[in-house]
C-alpha cells in the first residue's frame, strides 16, 4: 500500500510557527495539529484529528497519554476532541502522545497511528 506523508507549516498573525502532519492512504487523509493552545486565543482550543473522509464511524478511537504513559482522554466520537482538561484541571504545558485507531470503509483493515504534540499555555 503506498503513503504519501507531508508537512504544513501554518504561522498566524503573532508569529508562532505550528505545523500539522498529515497521512494519506488512497482515500483517506486526516490531519492532527502538533500543538494545543491553552492561552485562551481562538487557536489551536481543541486537539483531534480531522478527517476527510473513509473513516468506518464505529470502528474509530482517539486516546491521549501524558509523558508517563498514562490515559488521560479517550473517545470514539469523530467530532469530540481534547480541551486540556484531566480531572478537572487544565494540564500544564509539555509532550503528549496520541493514538490513533480506526477501520476504513472500504476494508477491514485496523489503522493505528501515533505522534507526539505539545500542550503550550
Amino acid at each position: 500500500m503506498k503513503k504519501l506523508a507531508f508537512l504544513l507549516f501554518l504561522i498566524s498573525a503573532f508569529s508562532s510557527i505550528s505545523f500539522q502532519s498529515s497521512a494519506q492512504e488512497k482515500n483517506r487523509m486526516f490531519n492532527i495539529s502538533q500543538n494545543l493552545t491553552l492561552d485562551g486565543d481562538e487557536f489551536y482550543k481543541v486537539f483531534k484529528p480531522l478527517f476527510d473522509a473513509g473513516v468506518h464511524p464505529l470502528d474509530y478511537s482517539f486516546k491521549i497519554f501524558n509523558r508517563w504513559g498514562e490515559l488521560i482522554f479517550e473517545t470514539s466520537d469523530f467530532e469530540q476532541g481534547w480541551d486540556g482538561i484531566y480531572e478537572g484541571k487544565m494540564v500544564e504545558s509539555g509532550a503528549f502522545t496520541w493514538k490513533i485507531e480506526f477501520k476504513l470503509v472500504n476494508n477491514d483493515d485496523l489503522k493505528v497511528y501515533t505522534g507526539h504534540f505539545n500542550v503550550l499555555r
